[in-house]
């Protein structure tokens, strides 16, 4: 059992693609995770929470949907309603899950 903290990686295939890299960079520091699914944009891994996120139990949760969140209205550089909905509902869930 490693004493390392966890670092969950989630988003689309840009995320997807620099995930190998940041896990080689911090393997002696950081167990790096991640899904084989691209997981697109915020409101796809607000449908896909449970299993995607919250049953990793990863200490530390990155997500990169960038591009994907943007692509209904690219002038709009507003974080997406969907992501501040993703936002609040990871930390209402680390909220109960800390009590």
């Amino acid at each position: 059992m490693s004493n390392k903290p966890t670092a969950l990686l989630i988003g689309d295939s840009i995320c997807m693609g620099y995930r190998p890299l940041v896990k080689q960079r911090l393997e002696d520091k950081v167990n790096i995770i991640g899904t084989d699914d691209n997981g697109g944009d915020s409101s796809n891994l607000l449908k896909n929470l449970d299993e995607w996120i919250i049953k990793q139990n990863a200490d530390l949760i990155h997500f990169n949907c960038g591009l994907h969140d943007l692509r209904v209205d690219p002038r709009n550089w507003k974080i997406s309603a969907t992501t501040q909905c993703l936002r609040r509902k990871l930390a209402s869930d680390r909220q109960k899950t800390s009590k």
